[in-house]
């Protein structure tokens, strides 16, 4: 047996989407190296981050990022079983060779699988409304039935195929699941948090105003955003905006729907406002508005500090960067994900949720004028801000791990101080 002076704690993170690797690789660099022996597991299109971070990388085969956006706005299974059960080989592969003291996964569907078949000590790191304690209602979503029923009867058919669609979206983690002889799921909701042979923990990466749920058990925690922003200078016209004018933060970042940028950017055009627009990377062949000031990346911290309006694609990081400043968001969601985030920010009064799927510029001006002129949303979305402020993530994270790895640490919630809140 091998004897070790501290645990070896292995990331595991499945590239789909950037926040998927950047929100556990902020956490991983957060550990001690001198307590902790932490290697990133994630796909080659990531090693990047991993490699700049200096931790330890170890390369996984991960669902395409193409393949995981297009079936996502189209609501269907992010994965298939015959790709759950390469992932849960790839895991038993990189188990064998580091035999982690912990595995800590982000969207990593498979891990569920391989640490229960190892009784590998298993931390899930997640958004609280996929858990099953979470008290968020599932979003209404467009049947193909829509054109012809009507909003109101497609609504009433959804709930009632619901149980239906629920049990669709597990089949693929049942086949892979009965592959290794593992009890099925009844349905998707259990998919983080069924009941494990091997111990388990779940942390959700929120705070409860933004995430709520039933009392949670022992070992399920909220810890707060750990939020991640690119580290770039500020563009060289960030001191060129109008000071007489409002500013409204666009980007729709990486996975929001690139088809209602020309419909946004002619809505912004019409109102006596600056737009900062970061493109994230994406190539944009459209004219761009007079009032517009462009970059391929902005710094979103500040870019939400300096706006008065953020105007995005309703996903967690931007939402929680936004709100983190006190500033309301406009979200243009398209996929489940995005609707999930936009209801707690809708239903606390900081922000409105149009869908990229019907949106209509109409909507998108009122919208729009409503955030920047209806004080009530500035003064929720300052609500939310001192919410936030409640949670360190990467200290309450590193207390946790503390708490279960050594036996003597007590876990707490750590309080962000006023002076840390970026």
């Amino acid at each position: 047996m091998e004897n070790r002076k501290k645990p070896r704690v292995l990331f595991m993170a499945e590239d789909v989407s950037q926040s998927h690797v950047v929100r556990p690789l902020l956490l991983a660099q957060s550990l001690d190296s001198a307590r902790y022996d932490v290697y990133f597991a994630t796909g080659k299109n990531s090693e990047h981050h991993v490699k700049a971070s200096e931790l330890a990388y170890v390369e996984i085969e991960t669902v395409p990022s193409d393949t995981f956006m297009a079936r996502a706005k189209k609501d269907k299974p992010i994965f298939r079983g015959d790709e759950l059960c390469r992932s849960v080989e790839d895991d038993l592969r990189v188990f064998k060779a580091l035999r982690p003291d912990f595995v800590i996964c982000d969207f990593r569907a498979s891990a569920t699988i391989s640490a229960e078949i190892t009784d590998t000590p298993l931390i899930f790191l997640l958004n609280a409304h996929y858990g099953s304690y979470s008290t968020q209602p599932l979003p209404v979503l467009d049947t193909p039935l829509r054109p012809l029923l009507g909003k109101r009867l497609d609504a009433a058919f959804f709930h009632r195929v619901l149980p239906l669609v629920k049990r669709i979206h597990a089949r693929p983690l049942n086949q892979a699941r009965q592959a290794y002889g593992l009890e099925p799921l009844d349905n998707i909701r259990q998919w983080i948090d069924w009941p494990k042979k091997c111990q388990s923990w779940y942390l959700y990466l929120d705070v409860p105003e933004l995430s709520p749920t039933n009392p949670l058990p022992a070992n399920h925690h909220h810890i707060g955003p750990d939020m991640w922003s690119p580290n770039v200078p500020l563009p060289s016209w960030w001191g060129d905006l109008p000071p007489d004018k409002p500013v409204v933060y666009l980007t729709l970042g990486y996975s929001g729907e690139d088809s209602v940028l020309p419909d946004l950017l002619n809505v912004l055009s019409d109102f006596p406002v600056s737009v900062i627009f970061s493109s994230a990377g994406n190539p944009i062949d459209l004219p761009l508005p007079s009032n517009l000031f462009a970059a391929e990346y902005l710094p979103g911290h500040d870019a939400c500090k300096r706006a008065n309006l953020t105007l995005c694609n309703g996903g967690k990081g931007t939402v929680y960067q936004s709100l983190n400043a006190g500033t309301p968001v406009l979200g243009v969601t398209s996929n489940i994900d995005q609707y999930f985030t936009m209801w707690p920010v809708v239903e606390q009064g900081a922000g409105i949720a149009l869908r990229a799927r019907r949106l209509r510029r109409i909507e998108v001006a009122q919208s729009i004028e409503r955030l920047l002129h209806d004080v009530r949303f500035r003064g929720s979305a300052l609500r939310m801000q001192e919410a936030i402020s409640r949670y360190d993530a990467k200290r309450n994270f590193c207390s946790f791990m503390d708490s279960i790895a050594y036996s003597k640490a007590q876990w707490h919630v750590a309080p962000v101080s006023r002076m840390e809140v970026p």
